[in-house]
């Protein structure tokens, strides 16, 4: 989700205040805690079985199921969840010992229509720890009267209303919802109320902001929505306007708009279908590509059979590979400095093999290809298991005798930092929260 530049630290700051400090008891209570510094920028993927990355993972792993023995132990997970929104040192305990494994954290805790207790834990602005935040819930073990998730899900349209007060101790008002789905897959929502003074004033884009997170869910709210805009409505509110039938309409249309999003996407694994010869060439502007230039690493040019991935590859956006497969699939790239220029034919001749190889194994496919600074080749690929794909990789690697700075890395927003060695003498990457 984005909002409009100018405005994004602005709102999130205000949001940070106004969630902060709406410990309601009724039905659920956010907790966002305070910024902390990043120390593990690799998770996921982290290789190898020692150094100061595997130390801290390993002391990580340590605090998350000291937290979740504590929690069954003496925490709210020891006590009944009819009584969690009542007991006012369940809010206190979970900042405080939450922040022991990151103060960036969010929390989120209520009741479900069947009695059960929820409790998302959440990245919040700390995106790049989403990997931590699934571990996290992962090791959470055995907890039967419990439903756990890494985001804050979706209200029902009947308690949105209330749900915004509690966040933000404001009343929400009327508003109805536009959206358009953008060429990357994902959607842009307008949100316009009779009250909103014009586009994107900041009190509006925080209304519309919690308001989608409410109704839509966190997931959602990241993964699929691109930008909010909000507008003054000159539409008077019906006389009978309904805040939990206008939430219930939003929620339908953006699970429509995901629908359309996704139904020209082929049912089967891309591996499997015939390889596309056709290729498109997507390259940035002049100015854009001498502002990249100037970067001691950059990617310069795409090349590939899927010129609406391409795109959004190129972007440098936030991406999703949820939004070009119905399977699963991820998306990644194997960067290789060639250290010296190599010919067209070798690059094609390469791919070729490549693309053979992750097809032969069920493992995935070659979807496109580029070139950068310094000398380097971009291979992208559409992986159905990275896990599997990994020691295939470093395989092909091998065997074609590829220069030993070869990595594989990830375009997904939650794994953009992570990367993998692909040869025994291959250097960590430098500067890794470079995307290129």
């Amino acid at each position: 989700m984005k909002l409009n530049p100018q405005l994004l630290v602005p709102v999130l700051l205000a949001l940070l205040l106004l969630v902060a400090g709406a410990l309601v008891y009724f039905f659920r209570v956010t907790v966002p805690l305070l910024p902390a510094e990043k120390t593990v920028d690799r998770w996921r993927f982290l290789d190898g079985g020692s150094g100061a990355e595997v130390e801290r993972k390993n002391a990580m792993i340590a605090k998350i199921d000291k937290f979740w023995h504590d929690f069954k132990a003496e925490g709210p997970g020891s006590k009944s969840p009819g009584n969690l929104l009542k007991d006012a040192t369940v809010p206190v305990w979970m900042h405080e010992h939450l922040a022991k494994i990151d103060p960036a954290f969010e929390w989120e805790m209520g009741r479900s229509p069947d009695g059960k207790a929820e409790l998302a834990i959440c990245a919040g602005e700390a995106v790049d720890s989403m990997p931590i935040v699934e571990t996290m819930i992962e090791r959470a073990g055995v907890l039967p009267n419990w439903t756990l998730t890494s985001y804050r899900l979706p209200m029902n349209a009947e308690t949105v209303e209330s749900a915004f007060e509690s966040r933000t101790g404001k009343k929400l008002p009327p508003f109805r919802v536009e959206l358009a789905r953008t060429k990357t897959n994902g959607i842009d929502v307008t949100v316009l109320s009779p009250e909103f003074v014009g586009e994107d004033r900041r009190q509006d884009s925080e209304t519309a902001f919690v308001l989608s997170d409410i109704v839509i869910g966190e997931n959602n709210l990241n993964r699929w929505q691109n930008f909010i805009v909000t507008k003054h409505d000159d539409r008077p509110a019906p006389a009978d306007y309904s805040s939990a039938k206008a939430s219930a309409e939003f929620a339908k249309a953006f699970a429509a708009e995901q629908e359309k999003a996704l139904a020209d996407l082929p049912f089967e694994p891309r591996w499997s279908l015939p390889a596309v010869k056709k290729t498109s060439l997507i390259a940035y502007s002049k100015e854009t590509s001498a502002e990249l230039l100037k970067l001691d690493r950059c990617r310069l040019t795409f090349v590939t059979t899927w010129p609406e991935l391409g795109e959004a590859l190129s972007t440098q956006q936030k991406f999703f590979s949820e939004r070009y497969s119905k399977n699963g699939e991820k998306f990644a790239y194997l960067h290789v400095i060639a250290g010296k220029e190599y010919s067209d034919d070798y690059r094609v001749k390469l791919e070729q093999a490549l693309d053979n190889t992750l097809r032969a194994e069920k493992l995935g496919c070659v979807v496109g290809t580029g070139r950068g600074k310094p000398d380097s080749y971009y291979f992208d690929l559409c992986l159905t298991n990275p896990d599997k794909a990994i020691p295939l990789l470093r395989q092909f690697c091998l065997d074609e005798k590829l220069p030993k700075e070869s990595w594989l890395r990830f375009y997904d927003l939650y794994w953009n930092r992570e990367w993998v060695h692909m040869l025994p003498d291959t250097p960590d990457l430098k500067n890794p929260t470079m995307i290129w």
